[in-house]
């Protein structure tokens, strides 16, 4: 069975990281069916995120943007060229965690779970399949009809961090 696309999206605006961090934060939180609205510019919740990410002034920094929202890094690589299977493999041998993963210009996140992979591309949708094989294949084919021949840049897994609490 191919992958399924949830929601479909069409957002030309600068919000992939913001965007991406946002669904990640929902899913950890228990929020497992967001709706495309979520993840436009005029959302509030995402304009928060935008702010705090630091759009434009921190797009090449992931660390810090993840830090900022309050995420852990559980794994990251940033070095070279990185494959659709890769990044699967990453997330998995790091389940049951989710996490971002970019290009030179774009980001977009990925989420593994034994019966429920998830890819969420803000200018694309949101898609889920039942197999590795399925939503690799769907990302594939995101990558070559939209990115052209770039490939994957990187990748971080996340889990929430330490919460600071005020009495």
């Amino acid at each position: 069975m191919a992958a399924e696309l949830l929601f479909s999206m069409s957002n030309p605006h600068s919000t992939c990281t913001a965007a991406s961090l946002t669904w990640c934060h929902m899913m950890l939180s228990g929020v497992t069916t967001p709706k495309a609205e979520h993840f436009l510019p005029q959302n509030e919740t995402l304009q928060r995120h935008m702010h705090t990410v630091g759009i434009g002034s921190l797009d090449f920094d992931p660390s810090t943007q993840v830090a900022l929202m309050q995420f852990e890094i559980v794994a990251q690589q940033s070095a070279g060229a990185i494959t659709s299977h890769e990044i699967a493999a990453a997330f998995k041998a790091n389940a049951p965690y989710l996490g971002i993963f970019w290009n030179s210009f774009h980001t977009m996140a990925y989420r593994y779970n034994h019966v429920d992979k998830r890819y969420f591309d803000n200018n694309y949708g949101l898609w889920k399949a039942k197999t590795t094989k399925d939503i690799v294949a769907q990302m594939e084919k995101i990558r070559a009809d939209h990115y052209g021949s770039e490939s994957w840049k990187g990748y971080v897994v996340l889990k929430f961090g330490k919460r600071l609490r005020l009495v």
